[in-house]
């Protein structure tokens, strides 16, 4: 298999930043370098990946997502903080 890769570019609560990631890879790369970005030791539960709203599955591929949503480089994704529930 080829390695093929994309320029995404993450929104976090710190800034955003942009990077190079391979398709064949699980989206929690690109979860994980997020959480790195926000400080590293945060709680991994409070946080998750979105992508135009809706809440991405960290153990698919990358290149499945590009192919199924039209992903292209310099797509857009969030590490969106989880509510607090009290």
């Amino acid at each position: 298999m080829t390695e093929q890769f994309i320029e995404l570019k993450i929104a976090t609560t710190s800034g955003d930043f942009e990077d190079q990631f391979n398709m064949n890879q699980p989206l929690r790369v690109v979860f994980n370098r997020a959480l790195t970005e926000v400080g590293g030791g945060v709680d991994r539960g409070s946080f998750h990946l979105e992508y135009q709203g809706t809440v991405l599955d960290l153990d698919k591929r990358i290149g499945e997502y590009a192919n199924e949503l039209g992903w292209t480089d310099g797509t857009v994704l969030e590490l969106i903080p989880a509510p607090i529930v009290i």
